[in-house]
């Protein structure tokens, strides 16, 4: 009946809020910086937004490798002139709000990857670009390829160590890899071990569309 199929549906969203719930100090952050934003972009023509609601990973899989990717750059915000920027830092600046990080696309210096990572790829199924596992418009291309141009993801820390150690060095080739799981092995060979990624700030995102969704169900029971 639809009755039981929304009880099973809340029952699922539930569980998924309770989840993300236990961190209540990052979900308050990400509602004031969601609220910044939507502010500046109001305020100043030409920002686009945050990182964070400008992309969506190609496969729910790369969901934790591309948040440990973006680290502290998935907050930044993006927009058309660094002329825009300057205008958003002085409001925040005005206001006595939280500082942000800008991302202007009239300014980024993008370094291409060495065509040499390319051809490595390319002969690996289990790794490629990070930068392939989001989709973002085509306009703000510029902003992702500054932030994951040298980012490479792995399927585990072995394939990640492999590539790093037995195909990069020996060629004086270097790059960012980050895991399925969330460990790194940074440019100059440091590996970082995850403790274990359980929740990504793109669940944080999406926790308000979830609960949303649950009060509409429950006004339907």
């Amino acid at each position: 009946t639809k009755k039981t199929g929304l009880l099973q549906e809340r029952g699922t969203m539930l569980e998924n809020i309770k989840d993300i719930a236990a961190a209540k100090r990052q979900f308050e952050r990400e509602e004031r910086l969601k609220n910044i934003t939507q502010e500046l972009k109001r305020l100043v023509p030409g920002v686009r937004g945050r990182i964070l609601d400008l992309c969506q990973e190609a496969d729910p899989r790369f969901r934790v490798a591309v948040s440990v990717a973006l680290g502290g750059s998935i907050d930044g915000v993006v927009s058309d002139t660094a002329n825009g920027a300057r205008q958003c830092i002085q409001h925040l600046k005005a206001k006595m709000l939280e500082s942000l990080t800008f991302l202007p696309l009239d300014n980024l210096r993008v370094h291409p990857l060495d065509k040499r990572v390319h051809d490595l790829l390319r002969i690996n199924p289990r790794l490629r670009l990070a930068i392939n596992c989001v989709r973002f418009e085509p306009q703000l291309a510029r902003a992702f390829e500054f932030l994951l141009s040298d980012v490479v993801i792995a399927d585990n820390l072995d394939d990640a160590r492999r590539f790093f150690y037995d195909e990069l060095q020996p060629k004086k080739l270097q790059c960012r890899i980050v895991t399925l799981q969330g460990e790194t092995i940074s440019r100059d060979g440091n590996i970082a071990i995850s403790a274990g990624v359980s929740q990504t700030r793109f669940e944080f995102a999406e926790l308000n569309a979830k609960k949303t969704a649950l009060e509409a169900i429950d006004r339907q029971l």
